[in-house]
């Protein structure tokens, strides 16, 4: 791929908040020029490092809605959509339980963010429920949030997480292509990265937002995340490939291309 054809990428980190080694991962990535945006987990999110992301200009910040700590009325164990899904289907979570839920999260991360809020997305991606994907958009709408994360998946390999996120609610779908579900963990390469630029290259994507997840490793016993040691790993591969996503993309935050 050459100059004349980059696209316009927004490379989004989710978790922000989740541990402090995990935002100052994410403030370093912003400081290369590899983040562009960010999703807030506003529970543990410290008020030093909600500063600091105020202080940034240029960087899109949304809500990253998440129903998996102990800070909130849900149980940590509520931490996948077929968990959430379950719940629903047995009449022991109502809709607008979880509606109170995202008025208390959004409302902390206005009081701590003073910069207006981008988009919404949810973390474990609980919003492939076509429920839960209904209930943001419509919150997003009222509280003029301009973006909510129910795009389609683009990439070059298949694979469970990408059809239900592609099936799911499609009436409510954005047109901005995504991708980076299919990119985590042993798949977070320099070879499936290069691969999955020449894939946006070969379909003629102009403009995408990239899902990522950096961060230093939380040595916290307190701390439990299934992706710990990934983070760090995410981190390196992308400062190694700096110049040659430089070279495929103009890295820009979400505001910049959704809608345009």
């Amino acid at each position: 791929m050459n100059t004349l054809s980059k696209i316009d990428l927004c490379i989004n980190a989710d978790d922000y908040g989740f541990s402090t080694p995990i935002s100052d991962g994410i403030l370093e990535m912003m400081k290369q020029g590899l983040v562009s945006s960010t999703s807030v987990m506003v529970q543990n999110a410290d008020d030093a490092r909600m500063k600091l992301l105020s202080e940034k200009e240029n960087i899109s910040v949304g809500l990253h809605f998440n129903l998996a700590s102990t800070k909130n009325n849900f149980t940590p164990f509520l931490n996948s959509p077929f968990k959430i899904a379950q719940q629903f289907y047995f009449k022991k979570l109502k809709l607008s339980t979880l509606e109170k839920e995202l008025e208390a999260q959004y409302n902390q991360l206005k009081r701590t963010y003073s910069r207006p809020i981008t988009h919404i997305d949810t973390h474990q991606h609980i919003h492939i429920i076509p429920k839960v994907a209904g209930l943001l958009n419509e919150f997003a709408k009222q509280h003029n949030i301009p973006y909510v994360r129910l795009g389609r998946e683009i990439s070059p390999d298949g694979g469970i997480k990408k059809w239900l996120f592609n099936n799911s609610a499609s009436s409510l779908k954005n047109e901005l292509p995504v991708f980076g579900l299919n990119i985590m963990g042993e798949n977070f390469t320099s070879e499936k990265l290069k691969k999955q630029f020449q894939f946006l290259h070969a379909n003629n994507v102009t403009k995408a937002l990239w899902i990522v997840h950096p961060g230093y490793e939380t040595t916290s016993v307190d701390f439990a995340d299934s992706y710990n040691k990934q983070r760090v790993n995410e981190m390196q591969v992308l400062s190694e490939l700096k110049d040659f996503i430089y070279l495929n993309a103009r890295i820009v935050p979400l505001t910049k291309i959704y809608g345009s």
